[in-house]
């Protein structure tokens, strides 16, 4: 069965964001739903931790993701979690 899921793709139209930042976010939109670490977005675009990093910040800074740190039930740090912003609302 195949869902589909309506995306807020504006982001990619975006003439401030450098095709670097493009693939993350079509990666990850790609994704959606999948936990998906940094060390996997390393792998499959092989530019380095740095890249993937610097891409995901502008992400951030351009307002298509926002960035939040996941906390346990212990109130550990658990990860960071993206999520998308629906830039056309």
């Amino acid at each position: 069965r195949n869902s589909y899921d309506a995306a807020d793709v504006s982001c990619l139209m975006d003439n401030t964001i450098i095709l670097e930042s493009d693939w993350a976010l079509a990666y990850l939109l790609a994704r959606r739903g999948q936990d998906i670490r940094i060390s996997d977005l390393v792998q499959v675009k092989k530019d380095g931790r740095d890249s993937v990093c610097s891409a995901l910040k502008e992400l951030e800074e351009a307002g298509c993701i926002i960035r939040r740190q996941v906390i346990d039930k212990k109130g550990r740090f658990d990860g960071v979690e993206y999520n998308f912003v629906n830039r056309t609302e």
